[in-house]
């Protein structure tokens, strides 16, 4: 019988978080069939994790455009080494946005900055107004009891 490994061991394997085997795990079940599983949630054959991790690989290398894709041609038997990578441009382009995307966040962060620092500020003044209103509109003290008897 081969091993298998719970599924803490088979993301160590994989060399990626819990949540990423959940989501590769999906992808692999849609094209082989369920994991096996007790009790405690899914068993990972390493027939399984061979798999995955070839998928992973392929999807890494670009030579798929979807993890079910790779599943799907590893499955199938085609040979994805004659596919050309997918999406090299439009992975320059999201890069490319992503970057203009990061400046326009730290320019809209600096404003926010500067909105606060003004927001403070009128805070502080309405405070200094609205003391001196409460100041000005309040009743004049009573003179002291003494003075009216010695004046």
């Amino acid at each position: 019988m081969s091993a298998a490994y719970s599924p803490q061991e088979a993301a160590e394997r994989l060399g990626v978080t819990a949540s990423t085997l959940r989501r590769t795990a999906k992808f692999y079940e849609a094209v082989h069939g369920p994991l096996p599983s007790d009790q405690r949630g899914r068993i990972y054959p390493a027939e399984a994790l061979e798999r995955m991790s070839a998928a992973r690989d392929l999807l890494d290398a670009g030579k798929a455009a979807t993890l079910e894709a790779a599943f799907q041609a590893a499955a199938t038997g085609n040979d994805l080494a004659t596919v050309p990578p997918v999406g090299v441009d439009l992975a320059r382009q999201v890069i490319e946005g992503m970057g203009r995307l990061e400046r326009r966040l730290s320019l809209i962060e600096a404003e926010l900055q500067q909105d606060r620092t003004e927001a403070n500020d009128l805070r502080r003044l309405v405070g200094y107004y609205r003391q001196e209103l409460e100041r000005r509109d309040a009743p004049p003290k009573p003179a002291p009891w003494w003075r009216a008897m010695w004046g």
